[in-house]
């Protein structure tokens, strides 16, 4: 609805005696409160780590099946961290007991042992 009125008096306080129509707000949105946009951001922030944290999981798993497979020859007996990269591991081949050096780039044989590995907290 468009009010449309002329001056024909000359009036010079008429836009003073013009009716006051209502402003009727139809069809807008009032804006999102900031508590609101905080926790869509929120929760989108903590979906997106889940999310990560699940394939991180998924692939740690899926990458350790191939590293660790079970060998009915070799075995682990046991292992001694050095420092960050070396590190000595006992482990027994066809029966054979093997004490080797480990390290990021090479993996030496240091002695092969002939007595069987003995645990000493069975025998004390």
């Amino acid at each position: 609805m468009v009010i449309c009125c002329f001056n024909v008096h000359g009036d010079s306080n008429f836009s003073q005696n013009l009716p006051v129509a209502p402003v009727v707000a139809e069809n807008i949105t009032p804006p999102p409160d900031l508590a609101s946009q905080t926790l869509k951001s929120l929760g989108m922030v903590l979906l997106f780590l889940g999310v990560l944290l699940v394939a991180s999981w998924y692939v740690r798993k899926r990458s350790g099946n191939f590293a660790l497979r079970k060998s009915k020859r070799i075995k682990v007996l046991d292992r001694v961290v050095l420092d960050m990269r070396h590190s000595l591991a006992l482990i027994s081949v066809d029966g054979a007991n093997y004490l080797i050096g480990v390290a990021p780039q090479s993996i030496t044989a240091v002695a092969e042992i002939k007595k069987p590995a003995v645990d000493l907290e069975q025998h004390s």
